[in-house]
């Protein structure tokens, strides 16, 4: 996945970006103290902070260890990521077909109406399910390479501080 890097974005040393990278995530971060109103945010934000200060420590502190939490900790972020949007779409074309039985059934009755069709039914939640699929495939073409370049700095870094004791599989 990672191969070890000598510098991040071709010229800046291995520190000095991942210290940039950590701050930057940090910030981002803090945003999600500011939505209240949603518990998710909330949490990923404080977690997500926790672990990026741990990060700028093993920075400052030369500790690989707290560097490789970190690069762990972004892995099961993209993870997160990707089934958060497969759940999200899948609702979307759930919710959809609902809204059409609802649109094409009696509300006396019970009965569907003459014009019910099932392939419409599904021809209609597969649309409505597009548009967070293409929502989400835009938001992961542009997030996950700088994600995973990020996660590389950081790991290299990490590999740069003592390579004989840290795990090279990945």
């Amino acid at each position: 996945m990672c191969k070890d890097m000598e510098a991040c974005c071709c010229c800046i040393p291995l520190k000095a970006g991942t210290i940039v990278i950590l701050i930057l995530n940090l910030l981002g971060y803090i945003g999600g103290f500011f939505d209240v109103t949603n518990p998710y945010y909330l949490t990923w934000g404080i977690l997500g902070s926790i672990i990026t200060v741990l990060a700028l420590v093993g920075v400052v502190q030369n500790n690989r260890t707290l560097l490789m939490i970190y690069f762990w900790w972004c892995l099961v972020a993209i993870l997160l990521f990707i089934g958060v949007a497969i759940a999200i779409i899948i609702a979307f074309g759930v919710a959809c077909a609902a809204v059409y039985d609802a649109a094409h059934t009696n509300s006396i009755t019970g009965a569907r109406d003459i014009d019910y069709s099932e392939a419409d039914r599904n021809s209609f939640a597969g649309a409505c399910a597009l548009l967070p699929s293409i929502a989400f495939g835009i938001g992961l073409a542009i997030w996950l390479p700088l994600e995973i370049h990020f996660m590389c700095v950081v790991r290299s870094y990490a590999h740069s501080l003592s390579p004989d004791t840290v795990s090279t599989w990945l």
